[in-house]
């Protein structure tokens, strides 16, 4: 398994993209438009982010008002773990709503206030990826980035985001699947719905 290759191809194929989503969510015109736009996990064009286009209505409509009522704790928050665990506790009750909407949520509005993960969140494909690169995920709702850096040192050129969405995105290769050739390789993300198809 080539971790750096992994990582070039994410800097090459992702990180703009992520770059310019974040962007976004920063020049919204105010707080509470930034908070209903990522509550509804609304892309620029206007559509449902893959990430949540699952999620049904009735759900997304309780998380949407759980976190309106909650603008006031939302804008307090003075780091991203804070600012998870207000969302978290908004969303995570209503059934159909679950971990990957609570964490992509906070970083959108994150991304408003100038907020970013300091540790590696575990939610569905991320904590596959982690588990399948020898982490124990177990009960654990994040890693630190010690303890990532220590068993995949390639992961250094990567936020503590950065690394969450590896995990996530290439989870089908880490467990050795679908590898064309040595630093080549195609899977099917279970955090979207795009084929990652590096030009090889």
């Amino acid at each position: 398994m080539k971790l750096r290759a992994v990582v070039g191809h994410y800097k090459r194929a992702h990180r703009h993209h992520v770059t310019e989503e974040l962007a976004w969510f920063r020049s919204q015109r105010s707080f509470r438009v930034a908070v209903e736009i990522a509550a509804n996990a609304l892309t620029k064009s206007g559509t449902r982010h893959s990430h949540q286009y699952r999620i049904r209505s009735e759900p997304m409509r309780k998380a949407c008002e759980a976190l309106a009522a909650s603008l006031s704790a939302l804008e307090a928050s003075t780091s991203f773990e804070e600012l998870h665990e207000v969302v978290s506790r908004a969303v995570l009750p209503i059934p159909g709503i679950g971990e990957l909407y609570a964490y992509d949520t906070s970083v959108r509005i994150g991304a408003y206030l100038g907020l970013a993960p300091h540790l590696i969140y575990l939610h569905r494909g991320t904590r596959v990826g982690a588990s399948r690169l020898g982490f124990e995920t177990r009960a654990r709702p994040h890693l630190t980035l010690d303890e990532v850096l220590k068993l995949a040192p390639e992961f250094t050129e990567l936020s503590p985001g950065e690394i969450e969405d590896v995990l996530c995105l290439y989870k089908d290769y880490f467990a050795g699947r679908n590898a064309i050739r040595a630093n080549c390789f195609e899977t099917r993300s279970g955090c979207g719905s795009q084929a990652i198809k590096p030009p090889c």
